[in-house]
């Protein structure tokens, strides 16, 4: 089977291009610039985000696209640029994946779109908006019933963590931020309600869970996690415990309270029933793989 990925320089697409790989597939990486992702996949388009134009990839032949590529900042304000980034050129994605004949397109979504409440959209920023414009597009505009040539799968992804998250900077998961200053010996900053809760899910999930996709039978846009929460305070006593940290956090107020979701806890049933998808990592066990992957490569996936 032969794939395009986008954002395949990016953390989850670095770790996606690996599984892809090692399932036997024939994968066409989209990458900003010259990263791990362009040198294990079988061939390599090299072009940003911003202005893709179709032409480097109209030459290639797939039968499936998976679009990662996104503006994942979550504090932005630019609204202009994270609708172009996260709307539009999904829309455009989508539409070259249809010129190519793909009769699969699997998009990264996120669990950001539901803000505070459970299971009902409400987006407290502009990044869950931009992504719930796209999954609103994907269920009202096209129907998914008006698309019989190519199947859509949308992944409402909840937090993600796992090697290669320091591609994403300071945007890197609080679990992996936690660890690594553990780890560095340095100090830990904890927002004052530190029993705000999050679903945290290892990326090989999310790669399985992706691969599961490519053999949907229908459309349908499904809740990515754990399907388990815990609060900020037991995570970091948990990191704690297994890095030997001994400093106490520092508490500090959140500047952005309005638009931070104090608890992420979503159904994944509908994935499991339609997709096949179950958690291979409960926490601990992710929490495991991750650290002893860190210790054995440190400092080329950290």
């Amino acid at each position: 089977m032969k794939i395009i990925v986008t954002g395949a320089s990016g953390f989850v697409g670095t770790n996606l291009v690996k599984y892809l790989k090692n399932k036997k597939m024939h994968v066409i990486a989209v990458c900003d610039y010259t990263c791990e992702s362009s040198d294990i996949a079988d061939e390599a388009v090299f072009t940003g985000l911003i202005g893709l134009k179709s032409k480097y990839l109209l030459t290639k032949k797939a039968d499936a696209m998976i679009h990662m590529a996104a503006n994942n900042d979550t504090l932005s304000e630019d609204t202009e640029q994270m609708i172009r980034h996260n709307y539009l050129s999904s829309k455009k994605m989508l539409k070259l994946a249809k010129k190519l004949n793909c009769s699969r397109f699997i998009y990264a979504s996120s669990m950001a779109v539901y803000g505070n409440k459970k299971d009902q959209e409400d987006p407290l920023n502009i990044y869950a908006t931009s992504k719930l414009m796209f999954d609103n597009f994907i269920t009202d505009t096209t129907g998914f019933g008006g698309e019989k040539d190519i199947t859509i799968v949308g992944l409402r992804l909840c937090n993600v963590y796992g090697p290669y998250e320091c591609i994403k900077e300071r945007r890197m998961s609080y679990l992996g931020q936690m660890l690594r200053n553990m780890i560095l010996k340095k100090p830990i900053n904890l927002f004052e309600n530190t029993e705000a809760k999050r679903d945290w899910v290892y990326v090989e999930d999310v790669c399985e869970a992706i691969f599961k996709s490519l053999q949907a039978s229908k459309h349908g846009i499904y809740n990515i996690g754990s399907g388990s929460t815990i609060s900020f305070i037991d995570l970091f006593e948990k990191l704690a415990r297994i890095t030997n940290y001994k400093n106490k956090p520092k508490l500090i107020k959140n500047k952005n309270i309005k638009s931070y979701q104090n608890m992420e806890t979503n159904d994944i049933s509908s994935a499991t029933i339609n997709i096949g998808y179950k958690p291979k990592y409960n926490l601990d066990k992710g929490i495991e793989k991750y650290y002893k992957e860190i210790k054995e490569n440190y400092p080329a996936i950290f």
